[in-house]
């Protein structure tokens, strides 16, 4: 067959197209591995946990990418069949199972907790359903409870022993519906629950009701802490030797966590809500939907997930953190767009990486917001300076912000540290003399001097707030016969244990159990601040000590009283 002249140009232009297709696509694919490579560097190699990252459109995915290693002591890598533990990026599902209830009639989100609980005090007669969704019934948290009460988080506890351990609490941290404060007691009721009102586990009914139709055949409820896990990823956490170690749990209480999966799995999840297969009416609007206070304000929690604002763009996503695994999963509803990351490294940070992420997929998005819109980008962090240790001293301390919480400022081995008190401690990095930074947050701390030239103010800059605070005098040395009108033994009955207050050296201390002892500071007569906790001591008439009253977090108004 002859061609002819014309022929042959559509040929060449066809060629050279298919070609600048090919060589242009291979270069967006080159620019996006480069991209995704510079996020996960530190742990893509094989001697590094790791975990793994999806980008999940309309519910397909379009992007994924694991790195590191599943377990360092058989050199498996990372894959998209690696089981993680989620922990409270479970809580999603729990909710889930309820609503499928509530769908099937067994229950109303109305309902008080005591026509399921009555072994639960009288002021759970003003608990809904919907109040432990939405963290605002005031309940402890227990695995907070656990920890005053002397155990490990990581220890194993039976159902009824937490169930046990809520049931004894005689108060609440706040009037239900007043406040909203994140505790995992809530979810551990609702899980619950869902035996109550099904006659099936969460685990045996969330299979059959959520993972089945979804084809979610790598997914469970791990609470059988004994059960072998094909293809599960070991935890980790960094050593201070440089190197990793282990990090594992043997907790098998489940609903406020405990979920095991996959992203292949965790795709089809999200599929769910793009598509709707699961048999709930409008599955994505009943998720989203937020809770509310007493006084109408809405809040930015809603069914396991949580609401928010990226760059101007709506979010919804929820994260999970226990011994030393990480995740979290990040919804852009409007455009359909869902990043994962899974990992099995406690200081890899995933709403981090998938905010990464998502500056490299969404740039046209972000291009075409208002200009009134302030951009922030993860991928462009701040420069840490050499700081003079001697400047730093005199900023360590407590301080007390405005809106009452305490901030422990620290120094370790060069390095810089702040603690919320009842939170965890974040490493700092100092800008210049007198600012700091938190790595890939716009949390920032600024000291100043005050009107002594030895009181130090704090400024604590986030998302374009300030909250002011100020240097307490933390009083850690008294005669022992000042100190002695503190020492003594203080019962808490709600845990069955008591605080040993004891001295050394001029010194006051705290014994818990067999546990180390620990350093209490006197902020004022009658306040201290213990490791994590704030105690407020309480007199009698003749001033007197009879008690103190602790708050540690998600536990507050917890009385021990003196004993001798």
């Amino acid at each position: 067959m002859k061609l002819t002249k014309p022929t042959i140009l559509l040929v060449l232009v066809m060629l050279f197209l298919h070609c600048s297709n090919y060589l242009f696509g291979q270069l967006a694919n080159e620019s996006l591995e480069s991209d995704i490579n510079s996020i996960i560097r530190e742990w893509d190699n094989k001697n590094s946990p790791g975990g793994i990252i999806g980008v999940i459109k309309n519910g397909e995915m379009i992007y994924s990418k694991s790195f590191g290693m599943a377990n360092l002591e058989y050199d498996i890598p990372i894959s998209s069949q690696t089981v993680f533990r989620i922990a409270s990026l479970s809580k999603q599902f729990t909710a889930a199972c309820i609503l499928l209830l509530e769908e099937k009639g067994k229950l109303s989100l109305h309902d008080p907790i005591t026509k399921y609980f009555p072994i639960l005090p009288e002021y759970a007669n003003t608990i809904t359903l919907k109040h432990l969704i939405h963290h605002t019934s005031g309940i402890r948290d227990f695995f907070k409870l656990a920890e005053l009460s002397g155990h490990q988080v990581s220890d194993n506890f039976s159902d009824e022993e937490v169930m046990e351990l809520i049931a004894r609490q005689n108060t609440l941290n706040f009037v239900p519906g007043e406040e909203e404060l994140y505790n995992n007691s809530g979810y551990f009721l609702l899980a619950q629950l869902v035996k109550i009102t099904s006659g099936k586990s969460i685990r045996e009914f969330a299979h059959e009701e959520i993972f089945l139709p979804l084809n979610m055949e790598n997914t469970h409820f791990h609470d059988n802490n004994k059960m072998i896990v094909k293809n599960r990823a070991a935890g980790y956490s960094s050593s201070t030797n440089g190197g990793f170690e282990i990090n594992m749990s043997n907790l098998s209480i489940i609903g406020d966590g405990g979920l095991f999966t996959t992203l292949e799995d965790l795709t089809k999840w999200q599929n769910n809500f793009f598509n709707n297969i699961l048999p709930v009416k409008d599955f994505q609007n009943r998720m989203f939907n937020r809770g509310k206070l007493n006084n109408g304000t809405v809040l930015d929690y809603a069914f396991g997930l949580e609401h928010g604002n990226y760059n101007g763009l709506p979010i919804v996503s929820h994260g999970g953190a226990f011994v030393g695994f990480r995740s979290e999963i990040l919804m852009f509803p409007e455009q359909e767009i869902s990043i994962i990351c899974l990992a099995n490294l406690s200081n890899i940070k995933p709403h981090i990486i998938n905010k990464k992420v998502a500056d490299i997929f969404l740039r046209k998005e972000y291009s075409n917001l208002s200009g009134s819109v302030k951009k922030v980008s993860y991928s462009d962090s701040k420069k840490s300076v050499k700081l003079n240790s001697n400047i730093f001293n005199e900023y360590q301390g407590k301080y007390e912000l405005s809106n009452g919480i305490v901030v422990d400022i620290s120094a370790q081995n060069d390095q810089f540290f702040a603690n919320i008190i009842g939170q965890t401690k974040f490493e700092i990095f100092p800008e210049s003399a007198n600012k700091f930074f938190v790595k890939d947050t716009d949390l920032q701390f600024s000291f100043m001097q005050g009107n002594s030239s030895k009181l130090h103010l704090i400024l604590v800059h986030l998302y374009g707030k300030i909250v002011l605070g100020r240097k307490l005098k933390v009083e850690s040395q008294f005669s022992e016969e000042v100190l002695h009108e503190y020492s003594g033994t203080y019962y808490n009955e709600e845990l069955n244990i008591a605080y040993r207050l004891l001295i050394e050296n001029a010194k006051l201390f705290v014994q818990v159990g067999n546990k180390p002892k620990q350093a209490i500071g006197l902020i004022s007569k009658d306040k201290a601040v213990l490791e994590d906790s704030m105690a407020e001591f309480k007199r009698n008439k003749f001033g007197q000590i009879q008690a103190f009253q602790l708050e540690s977090g998600r536990v507050k108004n917890l009385i021990f009283v003196k004993n001798d």
